[in-house]
């Protein structure tokens, strides 16, 4: 009944709706956004990189984000490790709770594996309340010396999802720990669309797209809800290269100067988007006054 809710007629509906508001803002929006676009010099394709990691809150936010990117370097015979802080249960517990990570893990695996994801680190953090844990920034440092990465992302830090701001945190006090020199840190998109003018590098999916629907298709757990959405906002921003295409990847370069300068407190978004919040509490969630210490526990996996 649930699962109708979420992705049957009603979540269709609500889709065709906001698709409409939304071709509706970019078709009055494309000139200005075509011309600042003109005026913009991205970098379109991707850098060599023989070695990538990534840094997401979520099983599944790697793809949101970065399979266009990952498809990309795994062609190339580039290592690239994805590191999971949370456990992606929401507000699940007990039995529920397990049975439902255990269906995002097999989940993941596949996706991973179909993408080349060569390395995995699972860490087991509270979803929806990862906080800044000196042992967990610990250990994330002590993955990138292992793995030596050329290439770092992260999500956008103003993204409306709590854990998604503290992931770019947790990555920012990492880098500062971390012995390893030569490291690129980039943001990329989840829920909140990266403004243009923070875009610093777009990678055209559009012969990939329909590989990318199917790998978020393959998340039964998920609403592919959130994953239509976006896919379309994907999809709008395709205008940054040209009619002709039909999608893009977007990321932001994350010079180490402002990630130094980034505190929890400060990537705060208190005026919008506070639905998933709302959700939760709705349904009897609470945010608890004091965090207590988070546990340290972390499972690493090789896809190879």
């Amino acid at each position: 009944m649930v699962d109708q809710l979420i992705n049957g007629p009603l979540h269709h509906s609500a889709l065709q709706i906001l698709k409409g508001i939304n071709r509706t803002i970019c078709y009055w929006q494309s000139r200005r956004y075509q011309a600042l676009a003109q005026n913009k010099p991205f970098q379109q394709g991707l850098p060599s990189r023989q070695r990538v990691v990534l840094l997401v809150p979520h099983m599944d936010d790697e793809i949101i984000g970065c399979a266009g990117l990952i498809a990309h370097y795994h062609r190339l015979g580039a290592r690239i490790t994805c590191i999971y802080l949370t456990d992606s249960s929401v507000d699940r517990t007990g039995y529920e709770r397990l049975a439902y990570i255990s269906s995002r893990l097999r989940e993941t695996k596949a996706a991973g594996s179909a993408l080349g994801i060569r390395q995995t680190y699972f860490f087991n953090q509270p979803d929806g309340r990862l906080r800044e844990n000196p042992v967990l920034i610990e250990k994330i440092g002590a993955i990138l010396d292992k793995e030596k990465p050329e290439l770092l992302l992260m999500p956008y830090p103003r993204d409306p999802h709590p854990d998604h701001r503290t992931t770019a945190f947790l990555a920012a006090k990492a880098l500062l720990l971390s012995k390893t020199d030569g490291i690129a840190p980039y943001f990329f998109q989840l829920r909140a669309p990266i403004p243009l003018e923070e875009i610093d590098m777009v990678l055209d999916i559009s012969n990939f797209l329909d590989s990318k629907r199917a790998l978020l298709r393959g998340y039964r757990t998920q609403s592919q809800f959130i994953f239509d959405l976006a896919l379309h906002v994907q999809c709008c921003q395709g205008v940054l290269l040209g009619r002709a295409c039909r999608a893009v990847e977007v990321f932001a370069a994350a010079p180490l100067d402002h990630l130094a300068a980034m505190s929890d407190d400060s990537m705060q978004i208190k005026r919008h988007l506070h639905v998933g919040v709302n959700a939760l509490r709705w349904r009897g969630w609470t945010m608890p006054e004091k965090t207590p210490a988070q546990g340290s526990g972390i499972a690493a996996h090789s896809c190879s």
